[in-house]
């Protein structure tokens, strides 16, 4: 009877010893696809920001930071391993683009939030460039004294508008106006409206709209201005 509780004992013994081996290799094997990957995808952030292309190198490391977590969380990894392992991402992206990240950025990015989403972070990195921009062409044409009367958020529902109507505009004229034409021409709609106004400015919108349909693209806004 002993021999058999033995036996038993021993079989269930090896049993475990197999599974729990077993279980190691394939979390190995997880982690060393995941990382092999990871290598990859720094390797591109890296040949972007030596290109100089930042925000395109942001971007990216966004995105990695949501696929790394999104892996971590569907393998079920521990999630000191997981933050530690993100931090190290982002003190090398930090260390790589000479770039710091805000705190709410690294917050989403760890998860201390519960809401990061790639999408989002890298629609909100978008739409700070723009109203910078704007503003300091807009600072250039002295009309520094009266910018504090249009707010961020006017200054990107504008940029949306503007280019909407002359994207519409474009393709019933079958052609392609670029994204430095459109900037340029949110720049004088962002002139008009902070000197002239909401009535105004939709006015003369509606009558630009009207003369490219009919001439084509003015001259001056021609003129490319980029980001």
């Amino acid at each position: 009877m002993g021999l058999i509780i033995f036996l038993i004992i021993l079989i269930l013994g090896l049993y475990f010893g197999l599974k729990d081996s077993y279980n190691s290799n394939k979390e190995y094997k997880i982690k060393e696809q995941l990382q092999n990957l990871h290598k990859k995808n720094k390797e591109l952030i890296w040949g972007k920001l030596r290109e100089d292309n930042f925000n395109l190198a942001k971007k990216m490391f966004l995105d990695e930071c949501y696929r790394l977590r999104q892996k971590y969380i569907k393998f079920n990894f521990n999630d000191n391993d997981v933050k530690l392992n993100l931090q190290a991402f982002i003190y090398w992206f930090e260390k790589e683009s000479k770039h710091k990240l805000n705190n709410l950025e690294i917050n989403n990015i760890l998860g201390l939030n519960n809401n990061f989403d790639s999408t989002s972070q890298t629609k909100d990195i978008a739409e700070n460039i723009l109203i910078n921009t704007f503003r300091n062409y807009l600072q250039k044409n002295d009309l520094k004294p009266i910018l504090l009367n249009i707010s961020d958020n006017k200054i990107v529902d504008i940029y949306y508008k503007v280019c909407q109507e002359f994207k519409t505009a474009s393709k019933i004229r079958n052609e392609h106006i670029s994204s430095g034409n459109l900037n340029m021409i949110v720049l004088k709609f962002l002139q008009l409206y902070i000197t002239m106004g909401d009535v105004i400015f939709q006015e003369h919108l509606q009558f630009e709209i009207s003369k490219y349909l009919n001439d084509g693209l003015r001259k001056e806004y021609q003129n490319e201005l980029k980001f």
